[in-house]
């Protein structure tokens, strides 16, 4: 799985493009959520698994959503998304709440 160049936050930069593009981090350290997709969809009935390695930071959240086009805000505040936080919660529909999944995650702030 790679990100898609085509669908990301402006305040995201995909790191070697060209080579290698699994890893993306933000240029600003603005405390919002930024959006990038992948670049093949899931498709319904199938099963998927894959890993994630947070290189620094402490927040995020991670799901799934219909819609590609909303790259400025967390995909999983719309009710096409769903999505898990960092916080320990899922999310659909909601950027302040969702409900109990888990341990928060910590993660380290640098």
């Amino acid at each position: 799985m790679f990100w898609d160049p085509k669908h990301i936050s402006k305040d995201l930069v995909l790191e070697n493009e060209e080579y290698d593009p699994r890893v993306v981090y933000a240029s600003t350290s603005l405390h919002s959520f930024k959006t990038i997709y992948a670049s093949e969809p899931f498709i319904q009935g199938e099963r998927y698994y894959f890993e994630v390695k947070f290189l620094k930071g402490c927040n995020f959240k991670i799901g799934i959503c219909k819609n590609r086009d909303q790259t400025e805000t967390a995909f999983c505040d719309t009710f096409d998304g769903f999505g898990y936080y960092s916080a320990g919660q899922l999310r659909n529909g909601s950027k302040t709440s969702g409900l109990k999944y888990g341990d928060s995650f910590k993660g380290n702030k640098d």
